[in-house]
């Protein structure tokens, strides 16, 4: 099987064309169902980038960057979103 840090570089490059072997990354948080409430078991990791995002075209039709604060306020407004997202962000991004 893939682990979690296999999974996070294979993604990584398929979904914005960026290697994290190549740029700064580094493990947020694990979450758990049990502990956190979340569907599932859960790495979070950040990519450190400012450059140009290859994304997979196949999987998105567009993409923007956004701060987290702006993301809280987005869902907090009631435009859905991925159920575990809320979650991710207030375990990893407390501050924002």
């Amino acid at each position: 099987g893939e682990s979690y840090d296999q999974a996070f570089v294979r993604e990584s490059q398929e979904e914005t064309g960026l290697d994290p072997h190549a740029i700064p990354h580094r493990l947020l948080s694990i979450l758990t169902p049990h502990q956190h409430k979340t569907s599932a078991h859960m790495h979070v990791y950040a990519l450190y980038w400012d450059g140009p995002i290859e994304y997979n075209k196949a999987d998105f039709i567009d993409f923007q960057w956004i701060t987290t604060k702006n993301l809280k306020k987005i869902i907090q407004s009631g435009i859905p979103a991925k159920s575990d997202l809320s979650i991710i962000l207030n375990e990893c991004f407390q501050d924002a």
